[in-house]
């Protein structure tokens, strides 16, 4: 899938330099979200909340197959808040 890894880089890259919108994982989470359903995979959009719960930082990712998608950070210690569309719908 060399299309889709360029796609997602370029879809990635426009995120960081529209001007207003902040550079954070809920916009290159969002985009990557919608690169990868555009192609048929099934991709889920999360969030969560860090063991500290509203104290902590929170998080933006997608899954494919129920595991993070090219996620550098370990998305483990989130608690999932919310999941689209739900794993029921996966």
């Amino acid at each position: 899938m060399p299309n889709l890894r360029r796609d997602l880089l370029r879809t990635e890259w426009v995120v960081r330099h529209v001007p207003g919108l902040p550079n954070t994982c809920l916009y290159r989470a969002l985009a990557r979200y919608a690169v990868l359903r555009r192609t048929g995979m099934d991709a889920a959009f999360v969030m969560g909340l860090g063991p500290k719960g509203v104290d902590d930082d929170g998080h933006a990712w997608v899954e494919v197959g129920g595991k993070p998608y090219e996620e550098p950070d370990d998305v483990t210690r989130f608690a999932i808040t919310f999941r689209y569309p739900p794993a029921s719908n996966l």
